[in-house]
């Protein structure tokens, strides 16, 4: 089957199988989803709080009850050199799919959540992605951005290489096409109002932990 993605079917969430969300940013993205895709196992757990993928991609090693899911359209991934995500990212690019929305991709292993951040590093700049886990709203941008926030809201930056340039506006500790001077300088910064902007000359991840 040729599967075409377009416009049309934004907003797309890939669903993962890591901890369930509880989160309302989490559950937000997943009502105005017009497409699910789900990375193998976490259609089951998608199941369980009331949603249905659209499609399934992975191994299939890890789904359960087959048969609460045999009218899913199944995309078989199979190379077991890469991650369930980065082979879902892969897919993701290979399809034309411009914006994502990642949720449930977090929360048991803290290696892959290490890898995650990596892989948000690399296809980024194909793919307009942000991860919403338990705690914050993630994403990694390299050149100009802009975003929306709510005041007194805690953002952190953390560059990928700390010789990158950083400018901000927006934010209570600004930086003017600088670097940071030390690895934890870009936590806990604070937004002043209800958008901030951030320029890099380098993948920078951009944290924006939930208010509430």
């Amino acid at each position: 089957m040729s599967i075409q993605f377009s416009p049309s079917n934004e907003p797309i969430v890939l669903f993962g199988n890591g901890k369930p969300p509880v989160h309302p940013n989490e559950f937000l993205r997943l009502k105005k989803a017009r497409t699910i895709l789900c990375i193998d196992g976490g259609a089951n757990k998608l199941q369980q709080l009331g949603f249905n993928a659209d499609y399934i991609l992975g191994d299939m090693d890890s789904i359960t009850k087959m048969d609460n899911l045999m009218h899913t359209e199944k995309i078989v991934l199979e190379d077991q050199s890469q991650t369930d995500l980065e082979k879902s990212f892969t897919w993701c690019v290979e399809k034309g799919i411009r914006q994502l929305s990642i949720v449930g991709c977090s929360g048991y292993r803290d290696d892959h959540h290490q890898i995650n951040f990596q892989l948000l590093s690399i296809f980024s700049d194909q793919i307009q992605i942000e991860m919403v886990t338990n705690f914050s709203t993630i994403y990694c941008i390299h050149g100009l951005r802009d975003f929306e926030c709510t005041p007194n809201q805690i953002i952190s930056l953390i560059p990928k290489d700390y010789i990158t340039k950083i400018k901000t506006t927006g934010l209570q500790y600004p930086l003017n096409n600088e670097n940071l001077k030390n690895n934890s300088q870009g936590i806990s910064n604070i937004a002043m109002e209800s958008k901030f902007s951030i320029q890099a000359n380098g993948p920078v991840w951009v944290i924006l932990n939930h208010s509430e």
